[in-house]
């Protein structure tokens, strides 16, 4: 157990605080910008010792914070004069990092701001700062949630005014405002949900508290839902809309993209098939970024450069937000039906690669329009409102087609609002769907089956997801609300007594102040009050209390420990031990009916075909005559894992004990969730830190993705990051009996003691109805 606890702390201080232990140093201006000004920017605990080094000025308080000064920066080691700048240094926590900043704003030379850094390099804990580093040791220190430093990124590399006015938006809280409010709400019916399973039976309770819970996570379901059918709006607004230019050889595609453009980025030729590849170019419209594709011309060839780059031409279409369908208006006839015509001319484009392109919206192009005469013209005019003849030579219509092209990359963005904000980052769409599923698993289950344990663990994941958007941890929160919102009112009432009473011994509070005297003042105020806040009563009158013992009682009092004091203050602590005593045992024993009353209702378990750690292939049956213990995990996860490893581990070596009263042996099984990564090999080294006793069992994805299916144990693949991931899972041990029957499951909440001997129970009832 100390071992663990290390463990978990070391793990804590690690990835939260090691890089803190340097100070770190970094151009704030850019590199390959040539300006007047430079800004070398400074961080870490020890940043005020360049300050002063570099001024040789000898006190910290020559310099007020948040305060420019001008001033005449030396080398530490050869006085030499490197320049002569403004300084300021900002005290932390009040700083952009949470830690103390220094900055230099320096003259905007190359050689410059590289003697600085080279001074800078030889001071002792001082190194370079890595890409986005200020802004990560902002979110560890708490001055930036993750979804704002994402739009400070934003920011930086906004290119056009909307992409600004939205990741400004993002940076000042309107994503973490919105997510933050679902999570509180999601933190408050776990809350509620894990105090039902609590207290359920007492009569202060109210039966409505489940449906309540179930009502308004329906509500941030629905609403988490309609956020992600969004078509993309904030991801299309960050990254740039993306057009395809699509078109047979010679229509004038090259041509409509230089147009677009307003410089010659792509070849323009008479010779059909100039273009063999995709062709990007970023452009400004309107305020919204466009990436423009240029594409082969579309037909079919024998030539297989040409060929490859209509595949090319199809595959970049395919992932495109808008199609711009460019037509030589000479290959139509006028006395035709022209709408037939088009409609026929992008079926037989779109059919060289079997492609429809039903779910992207399509702007049809009629190039070479100057080529016919005005009374033709009016006629291409009165086309749909998705068709717009114009020219490219001449440059007909080419205002209303940008006109137009404006106002459906507007649609597709749409403007962007501090009030309704879009999501704008992958990230956040994954979790936030794995967020809907989990809230889905839990509404089937407490809808269907009323088993309320289990849903709530998907309630908990849930809530754990959206918390990861924003880095949020929200354990202390939950413990929080149920004190706050589920204290019922005969616990109240019972603990005002036991407190009421013990306040009104004058001589055990004569007894209290006297030793400790120093403090028995505040101690006593923070007690009434915190009291009478906590249990939401009228603020205790101080009078009461006397705060001052009166001059002549005071040396009688003293040494006044009576018998009647110790006695009844050994009665009222033991009175309010046995109080929690009872409460946690109501509290296990509410669980254990809820989990019986669950057991058998559900279909939890079934057939399964994997390998084991030691390459055998191994199934279901195999295991038939044994009682396993089963958890779903991965050995790349950083702590949950762990610790319910560990927790696994303590179980075997208490049941092992037993072994020899057992009917049918107990075997640990690890199932893991992760089978691309996860090798028989890895899982094989990895289980022996823990327990040699240890099964491991791995698959194809469709093999574990079955088991999973069976046994309802969700998983999602996380974000990459680089080639390491994670993967969310419920986080639950299963239970099955020597008949391949599952029996029971165990959340975090049980401890290892506490599933060890429920697990023994399960074993003397099966052995007692297996005589």
């Amino acid at each position: 157990m100390i071992l663990k606890q290390l463990r978990l702390y070391k793990n804590l201080f690690f990835h939260r605080y090691s890089s803190s232990l340097s100070t770190i140093f970094a151009l704030a201006t850019g590199y390959q910008i040539r300006s007047g000004v430079a800004i070398i920017r400074i961080s870490g605990s020890l940043a005020t010792q360049s300050l002063l080094k570099l001024t040789r000025e000898t006190k910290l308080e020559n310099f007020q914070p948040k305060r420019l000064y001008l001033k005449k920066i030396y080398h530490d080691k050869t006085n030499d004069l490197i320049d002569q700048c403004m300084t300021v240094w900002f005290k932390g926590p009040k700083s952009f990092t949470g830690e103390d900043v220094v900055e230099f704003h320096i003259h905007g030379s190359k050689a410059v701001a590289s003697a600085i850094f080279l001074v800078l390099s030889s001071f002792t804990n001082y190194r370079l700062a890595e890409p986005g580093e200020f802004s990560k040791r902002a979110y560890l220190n708490g001055c930036l949630d993750l979804t704002e430093a994402e739009g400070l990124i934003d920011l930086i590399n906004a290119q056009t005014e909307q992409q600004r006015k939205q990741s400004l938006y993002q940076m000042q809280g309107s994503l973490k405002e919105l997510y933050e409010r679902w999570r509180i709400d999601l933190v408050k019916s776990l809350a509620h949900a894990e105090a039902y399973i609590d207290f359920h039976e007492d009569q202060h309770i109210e039966n409505d508290i489940l449906t309540d819970v179930i009502n308004k996570v329906k509500v941030t379901y629905d609403s988490i839902s309609l956020h992600l059918q969004d078509h993309r709006r904030g991801e299309i607004l960050r990254d740039g809309c993306r057009i395809a230019i699509l078109g047979a050889p010679n229509a004038g595609k090259s041509s409509l993209l230089n147009i677009l453009t307003q410089k010659p980025t792509a070849i323009v030729s008479p010779i059909a098939g100039t273009t063999r590849d995709v062709i990007e170019s970023t452009i400004d419209l309107g305020g919204y970024p466009i990436v423009l594709c240029d594409t082969a011309g579309l037909r079919i060839t024998n030539d297989p450069i040409e060929n490859e780059g209509v595949s090319r031409a199809f595959d970049r279409a395919n992932a495109c937000d808008l199609l711009i369908i460019v037509i030589d208006i000479s290959t139509l006839s006028i006395n035709e039906n022209l709408t037939e015509q088009i409609d026929k001319h992008l079926s037989d484009l779109f059919t060289i690669k079997s492609s429809s392109f039903n779910s992207i919206t399509k702007l049809i192009v009629l190039n070479k329009i100057d080529l016919v005469n005005e009374n033709i013209q009016l006629k291409f005019n009165q086309l749909n409102v998705n068709v717009i003849p114009v020219s490219c030579i001449s440059s007909v219509n080419i205002q209303e087609f940008l006109s137009k092209l404006t106002k459906y990359i507007a649609e597709k963005c749409t403007e962007p609002s501090f009030t309704t904000p879009y999501l704008t980052n992958e990230r956040h769409r994954i979790y936030l769907t794995q967020t809907v599923e989990d809230l889905s698993m839990f509404l089937t289950l407490i809808n269907s089956n009323n088993d309320l344990v289990l849903a709530v663990e998907y309630l908990r994941l849930a809530t754990r997801s959206l918390g990861t958007i924003t880095g949020v941890v929200y354990t202390e929160e939950l413990l929080d609300v149920i004190f706050r919102d589920f204290f019922n009112r005969k616990i109240k009432a019972i603990i005002m007594s036991i407190i009421s009473h013990l306040l009104s011994i004058r001589t055990s509070i004569y007894l209290t102040r006297n030793i400790l005297r120093p403090t028995s003042r505040l101690i006593q105020n923070r007690f009434v009050s915190s009291t009478s806040l906590l249990l939401n009563k009228p603020d205790i009158k101080s009078s009461t209390i006397p705060l001052e013992l009166p001059s002549s009682e005071k040396k009688k009092a003293k040494y006044n420990i009576s018998w009647k004091t110790v006695t009844v203050t050994i009665l009222g602590s033991a009175s309010l031990i046995a109080f929690i005593y009872y409460l946690d045992q109501r509290k296990a024993k509410n669980r254990r009916k809820l989990q019986r009353a669950a057991v058998g209702k559900m279909a939890i378990g079934g057939p399964f075909s994997l390998i084991t750690h030691d390459k055998k292939p191994v199934t279901d049956k195999d295991f038939h005559g044994q009682w396993l213990l089963i958890y779903f995990g991965f050995t790349h996860c950083p702590d949950i894992c762990p610790e319910e490893l560990e927790k696994l581990a303590e179980i075997t070596k208490t049941l092992y004990k037993q072994k020899n009263k057992q009917q049918y042996p107990f075997q640990p099984v690890f199932v893991s969730v992760d089978p691309e990564r996860d090798t028989p090999e890895l899982i094989s080294r990895y289980l022996k830190d823990y327990s040699s006793h240890f099964i491991g069992l791995t698959g194809t994805r469709e093999q574990v993705a079955d088991m999973c299916k069976h046994y309802r144990v969700y998983f999602s693949q996380g974000p990459k990051v680089g080639d390491d991931y994670i993967v969310d899972h419920a986080i639950i041990m299963y239970l099955i009996n020597p008949n391949g029957d599952f029996v029971d499951y165990y959340g975090r909440n049980k401890s290892a003691k506490e599933v060890a001997d429920a697990i023994e129970q399960h074993m003397n009832t099966f052995k007692e109805m297996n005589k």
